[in-house]
């Protein structure tokens, strides 16, 4: 963990933080029920440690950076102009995190192991990673992400599993987008009544870049057609794929104003 300060000079103060993190486990998933969209259940019970990987709930790197900055007050001779010019302040919030992990998931019982479970929160074996597979450019399974939301990964780099055989991709070895997020305020602070009362007038901008931060869903990108049939020949399917980001994890947007009396 890193902490900087700044404290106030010239009307600015500025804080910052950074924290690097890293937790590896074999799970977190309890039965059927996974607190994390890309948990995974035990692929295998008798091998625990093909579910060694990074913790559902692993944030690699996690920044804050905020600041306060009051404007330098004009000196004028006028009471009008002096109103107007003074007791101006801005501050900000800018935070940035990476992405939590996610494993990718097949809906049936490719392997033979007695593992599978029908339901989409419950998946329990995944596919290959085939980094020299036809139309897959990619050293890592991470590398597979093309960052468009609609197709976030090239799914020729993940080839169904042969019957009999567990899919070689690791547990959470892909990761979601991170978060981006900037909150921006304008303040106006008025003293009246010699100084009794204090009017502050208020402009707050929430996420002011609209940046969109996405939220992923699924782990299942294949059809669930024949999900029943043992070694059936199961092919991604590009609705499902294209699911995953459906949801956000911060607003678009927001804009509010207010005034606030201090006395």
């Amino acid at each position: 963990q890193v902490i900087a300060n700044k404290r106030v000079s010239h009307g600015l103060t500025v804080n910052g933080s950074y924290t690097y993190s890293h937790s590896i486990d074999d799970g977190g998933q309890e039965g059927t029920s996974n607190d994390f969209p890309g948990s995974m259940g035990n692929t295998y019970a008798f091998f625990p440690f093909l579910q060694n990987g990074p913790s559902d709930f692993d944030v690699r790197h996690n920044m804050t950076t905020n600041f306060v900055y009051d404007f330098p007050a004009p000196h004028f001779q006028e009471t009008f102009a002096r109103f107007l010019t003074n007791g101006w302040e801005m501050t900000g919030i800018f935070s940035a995190r990476s992405g939590l992990p996610f494993s990718l998931g097949i809906p049936n019982d490719q392997a033979g192991t007695g593992t599978f479970t029908s339901t989409a929160v419950h998946i329990t074996q995944r596919p290959n990673f085939a980094p020299t597979a036809p139309g897959c450019n990619a050293a890592t399974p991470q590398d597979a992400v093309t960052g468009n939301p609609n197709a976030y990964l090239n799914m020729a780099c993940f080839p169904y599993p042969l019957h009999g055989q567990l899919g070689n991709l690791t547990r959470n070895s892909i990761r979601a987008p991170g978060l981006e997020n900037f909150d921006f305020s304008l303040f106006k602070n008025n003293d009246l009544f010699h100084e009794k009362l204090r009017v502050q007038f208020r402009a707050e901008f929430f996420n002011i870049l609209n940046h969109t931060n996405f939220q992923a869903q699924y782990v299942v990108p294949y059809s669930y057609n024949s999900a029943t049939a043992v070694g059936s020949a199961l092919s991604p399917s590009a609705t499902l794929a294209n699911f995953w980001f459906g949801k956000t994890v911060t607003t678009s947007r927001e804009i509010q104003f207010g005034m606030k009396f201090l006395f």
